[in-house]
């Protein structure tokens, strides 16, 4: 009996359960799932791309066999042997290739776990070769060093070089290191031997017998034609470029998820307002705040990709409103806000001013500087940002990009 009555009653009430299902189908389609476990995202690791013949890694007193996958911890030392070549790609987004019969320390290996776009590697390039491909690099936050000996290069933005330590034909130990992309700041420190300077593109420094010269690459562009090393590496520069860009858009654009245009971007608007309300510790409500902003951020990013430039424009200003209101809400959570900005920006450091991407850099920048609240810090991030669109135009000047240069001293 009680079953008949609860048929009748549900079937008297179809139109409220079909209502029911129907925003259940609606938030399932718009999100994926109604309620998520929290999502894990794994941490930036160092690790073994490419391995060709035989490769160690010695790990104190362990001799481990490379692999592709093997992962890179400070204070290894990676060993090739005569015929070994490595493509690690480190946690900063570098990519170095190790030559053959060549050993090299990795000294430091540093990321900020409160803030992964800060980032330090430093390599000892004790005997052998390696080309270093460095991309992205927040200036004055981040560094990638290579040493061996006295002889020190060092990239706080990005290039691709090429650093040796061999044996010349008359049995002395040359250093060597030949810029092919952006500029790499140099120092020497070898018995009376005092230098420090930067090269640009195009340009070679050899240490060797106490001697120091600087001269212009003769044929870069034969090099690149007939050097397998140069050719092989200058490839493989290109590729892990193209890499890299594919992997932030498609990073930005699952962040993203529905976009503005369609029909469930209101429901998923509605649904962060609800999440919103129903978050009542203060702490726990900047955090969500926060979210929400890398939200706006990456759907800003993905409509930018597709040239949809004011739609992209009126979500960054939603963006910086809703960063600067938190900052100045919660002054404990600014340093969140910070590190959230500089992970922000790292996406687009390298895009040069014809990208459509490139007002974003300038976007974040400006927003940066809008949520510090203390004074003194604020001209010093003035300061920073004018001094990194400089260096930035002065890059593009020594790689003969003379129309961007313009763009980038424009904004300057």
């Amino acid at each position: 009996m009680w079953l008949g009555d609860f048929a009748n009653d549900l079937f008297a009430r179809r139109r409220y359960w079909a209502t029911a299902v129907a925003l259940l189908l609606l938030v399932v389609s718009a999100f994926g799932v109604v309620a998520q476990l929290p999502r894990v995202e794994a941490a930036k690791m160092s690790v073994v791309e490419e391995v060709r013949g035989t490769v160690y890694v010695m790990r104190g007193s362990e001799s481990i066999l490379v692999e592709p996958g093997t992962l890179i911890q400070e204070g290894d030392t990676l060993v090739t042997t005569n015929t070994g070549w490595l493509d690690v790609m480190f946690a900063d987004d570098s990519l170095v290739t190790v030559g053959p019969g060549t050993v090299v320390g990795v000294e430091r290996l540093w990321l900020d776990p409160a803030n992964e776009a800060h980032t330090a590697v430093e390599l000892d390039v004790q005997r052998g070769r390696l080309w270093a491909n460095v991309l992205n690099l927040l200036p004055n936050d981040s560094v990638f060093r290579v040493h061996s000996g006295r002889l020190e290069a060092q990239v706080d933005r990005r290039a691709s070089f090429d650093f040796s330590s061999l044996e010349n034909e008359k049995g002395e130990t040359e250093k060597k290191m030949r810029v092919f992309s952006n500029l790499v700041d140099f120092s020497v420190a070898e018995s009376d031997l005092v230098r420090e300077g930067t090269l640009g593109a195009q340009v070679e420094l050899v240490l060797s017998a106490g001697t120091l010269f600087l001269r212009k690459m003769e044929d870069a562009a034969g090099l690149a034609a007939s050097d397998v090393w140069v050719q092989t590496n200058l490839e493989k520069s290109e590729e892990h470029r193209q890499r890299l860009d594919h992997y932030y858009a498609e990073q930005v654009t699952q962040k993203a998820g529905v976009l503005p245009g369609d029909v469930r971007y209101p429901v998923k608007r509605g649904f962060e307002q609800v999440r919103l309300l129903l978050t009542l510790d203060e702490q726990s409500r900047a955090e969500v705040t926060l979210a929400l902003g890398e939200k706006r951020f990456a759907e800003a990013m993905t409509l930018a990709n597709r040239g949809e430039t004011e739609a992209a424009n009126d979500l960054l200003e939603e963006y910086k409103s809703l960063l600067v209101a938190l900052a100045e809400a919660y002054p404990t959570i600014e340093p969140a806000v910070h590190a959230l900005l500089e992970e922000s920006k790292k996406v687009v450091e390298g895009v040069l001013p014809e990208n459509p991407l490139y007002g974003v850099r300038d976007f974040v920048d400006a927003t940066s500087v809008l949520v510090t609240s203390d004074e003194s810090t604020r001209q010093k991030l003035q300061l920073s940002t004018a001094a990194d669109r400089l260096g930035f135009a002065f890059e593009l000047i020594q790689i003969g990009s003379y129309d961007l240069a313009q763009t980038a001293l424009e904004d300057y």
